[in-house]
């Protein structure tokens, strides 16, 4: 399965006659300052309401050009403030109608590209604290006598006290995933975030990393079993620490000078970024907490919950199959996201905070990921309902647009993609394993008494050592050189079909995996090299083709970084056709042909 955007919150249709003059009249300014009121009467508390929800339902209509200037003028009257603000207010339908505002502005509409690092930084920790806390508020205000008025707001009729008690965590749920859509929006953007807006948004505020991971731990609950709040804080982790689209981590490349300086700067940044998360306290501990609650769900609970959310929670519109099936999904999309982390932070150029305790922390959560992967069998041999879902989990993978892009003509590319876990598993495992090899301890291990003080209490030293053993290793790798050329060819059929973007992607992941096959081998200094015999053909072929893929959509600078990295990896290898290597210099010619 692949992750894309056909979330459907609205369509987008060019302004009706009212919108028009809301917009042309000054109608936006008198709700701002209507909706900004404090009392907490029902009267005056649901216009104040009204006011915002109007503001909203402007970002779901509107052409692209109406909504970019409508989300300018509300920036310039200090809109983000005034949602935040929204959601300190004493009344919980306020909490939802500003966090399905900052939704719309952010997936809707174009919010992120116009707001500082420290704006997007506040707005994350905000909306993180309120789908961390929980439906408490919700249920007292919605059995209270003097606020239950809201519920026929929120649900659009009259409730008993029975009913509205049961129906309040529901409607805390529903506000929980516009949260989250919110934070998610201001990340999966067209462009993406710089590696230096991403630095800002943690400099301001390094807690939006442990807000981000307790809503990536949330467990799933039966008044809303189809929310995916979890998968998307994974999501927004995995973005806020995601290389660039051009980059393949492990790859080096080459620039002309101007670029280089440029991309230089954009290094820095990404590493600084990665050390303010190992400077978290227990970030580890985080990683494996969110792996722990998915390991630790079943799905005979899960479906128990969707069977009695009606009954038991008034779903408006109750959740079927399909809904049953897309949890599995959301699950794998959490753990591709972890594992993607994972792998990205073992390329941190400094390394010296990333003590062995926690290479080997994580690497049980890589080698648990690497077996499930090595444990998936094929549609055509799946026999159970087990096998069935294991399946959905690990061919998970994400490729996401905007969600906004529904409504533009033009094609515009991915800027989050994560490859399923039956890569991402083993290039997280091969990774960590290279840096053990590389601090000399993988040999060692075999001999030790204990584990290095630090380690998670979820590895064992017995566990350690089956996971570095010769036998492991050793089916890791068969696993491995099969996957990525299997990768490869993955990228080839979907090229054929004339999907170039998405083909780059899977070349690029295929490199990637290459890519981590030869760091381990130098890192062991050959001793697995027969098993690793055309890896780094595969390499210089997936780099060749990533190239090819970015050149015939215009992506020049990216074809020529992906050219130079197969000129280089190829030259001088005896494994590599001499006429694959010339067809990669003549891509990189033609890629700087195209630069100014």
């Amino acid at each position: 399965m692949r992750i894309t955007s056909n979330i459907n919150f609205g369509g987008h249709t060019a302004y009706d006659e009212f919108s028009k003059v809301a917009v042309q009249t000054g109608l936006i300014k008198t709700m701002l300052v209507l909706t900004q009121r404090k009392e907490l009467d029902s009267v005056r508390a649901s216009a104040s309401y009204q006011a915002m929800d109007t503001i909203a339902r402007l970002m779901t209509s509107g052409t692209t050009a109406e909504r970019r200037s409508l989300v300018t003028d509300l920036v310039q009257r200090d809109i983000v403030k005034i949602a935040l603000n929204k959601m300190d207010h004493p009344l919980c339908l306020h909490h939802q109608v500003a966090a399905n505002l900052l939704r719309t502005l952010t997936t809707e509409s174009f919010l992120g590209e116009m707001i500082s690092g420290a704006q997007a930084a506040d707005i994350i920790a905000k909306l993180a604290s309120f789908t961390a806390s929980g439906p408490d508020l919700f249920i007292k205000q919605f059995t209270s006598p003097s606020t239950s008025w809201q519920t026929s707001i929120a649900i659009g009729r009259e409730l008993t006290l029975p009913q509205a008690k049961a129906y309040a965590p529901r409607y805390f749920g529903l506000t929980q995933e516009n949260a989250m859509w919110a934070m998610h929006g201001l990340m999966c953007r067209d462009p993406p975030p710089t590696h230096q807006t991403r630095l800002d948004i943690l400099r301001h505020n390094p807690e939006v990393i442990d807000l981000m991971f307790k809503c990536a731990s949330l467990r799933r609950e039966p008044w809303y079993p189809e929310n995916q709040c979890d998968s998307i804080a994974c999501e927004v982790i995995a973005m806020l620490f995601m290389d660039l689209l051009e980059n393949v981590p492990g790859v080096h490349t080459v620039l002309p000078d101007a670029a280089q300086a440029s991309d230089d700067a954009e290094a820095e940044a990404f590493n600084e970024s990665l050390q303010i998360l190992f400077s978290r306290d227990n970030w580890v501990e985080k990683i494996i907490g969110v792996q722990k609650r998915l390991d630790d769900e079943k799905w005979q609970d899960s479906l128990q919950f969707f069977k009695r959310v009606t009954r038991d929670y008034l779903a408006v519109q109750p959740p079927g199959e399909d809904s049953f099936i897309q949890i599995f999904e959301y699950r794998g999309t959490s753990r591709i996201c972890m594992l993607r982390l994972i792998a990205t932070a073992t390329h941190a150029s400094d390394l010296s905070t990333f003590t062995d305790a926690n290479i080997i922390s994580l690497l049980r959560v890589a080698h648990l990921s690497a077996q499930r992967a090595q444990n998936t069998k094929p549609p055509q041999s799946i026999i159970n309902k087990a096998e069935l879902y294991l399946g959905l989990e690990c061919n998970q993978e994400i490729h996401r647009e905007p969600l906004y892009t529904r409504s533009v003509p033009q094609s515009i590319e991915a800027p989050h993609v994560v490859p399923p876990e039956l890569v991402m598993g083993p290039i997280a495992m091969l990774r960590l394993l290279t840096l053990l090899a590389q601090r000399d301890l993988l040999d060692k291990i075999p001999s030790w008494q204990r584990l290095p003080d630090g380690t998670s209490k979820t590895v064992t030293l017995r566990q350690l050592q089956q996971m570095t053993s010769d036998e492991t290793i050793g089916k890791l790798l068969k696993y491995s050189m099969k996957v990525v050329a299997a990768r490869r060819e993955k990228g080839t059929e979907s090229m054929k079909k004339g999907k170039l973007e998405y083909a780059g992607g899977i070349y690029m992941s295929a490199a990637e995996f290459a890519a981590a096959l030869l760091a381990f081998d130098e890192a062991t200094k050959g001793k697995w090299r027969t098993q690793l015999s055309g890896a780094r053909s595969e390499l210089v072929k997936s780099l060749g083709n990533a190239a090819e893929m970015s050149f015939q959509r215009g992506k020049f600078r990216r074809a020529l970084r992906f050219a130079s990295g197969a000129i280089e990896a190829g030259e001088g290898a005896s494994d590599v056709d001499s006429a694959l290597l010339a067809k990669n210099k003549r891509r990189f010619d033609a890629a700087k042909s195209q630069l100014p």
